[in-house]
C-alpha cells in the first residue's frame, strides 16, 4: 500500500476500505475461515478450528468461542472499526495467541 501511495498519491477512502477488506479476506483464508462477517455489532468469523489453549487465551480476551458451530464471536464497542478488529483478532489467531 505504501508504494501506492509513493507513486499515486493518497488514495481515496474507498479505495483503502477495498484494500482493508481484501487484506481481511486473505487473513481470513489463511486461519481456515471462509466468512467474516458483523451482525448485531457482534464480528464473527467462521469456520475455524481452534485448539483448546487458543480457545482459552481468545476467551481472556473477551472472544466467545462456539466449537459446535466452529465460529468465534467478538462484541464490538460502538466506536470500534469492524474491520480494525476482524484484523487484529485475525492477527491474534494467526500468531496462536499468548504474546500476540
Amino acid at each position: 500500500c505504501g508504494e501506492l501511495v509513493e507513486r499515486y498519491g493518497a488514495m481515496p477512502r474507498t479505495a483503502r476500505t477495498l484494500l482493508d477488506v481484501a487484506e481481511v479476506r486473505a487473513l481470513a483464508a489463511e486461519a481456515g475461515a471462509a466468512s467474516v462477517s458483523v451482525v448485531r455489532r457482534r464480528l464473527a468469523i467462521a469456520p475455524l478450528e481452534l485448539p483448546d489453549e487458543l480457545r482459552g487465551a481468545l476467551a481472556t480476551r473477551g472472544v466467545v468461542v462456539m466449537p459446535r458451530e466452529r465460529k468465534v464471536l467478538l462484541p464490538l464497542g460502538a466506536d470500534d472499526d469492524p474491520l480494525e478488529a476482524a484484523r487484529g483478532l485475525l492477527g491474534d489467531i494467526l500468531a496462536g495467541v499468548p504474546g500476540a
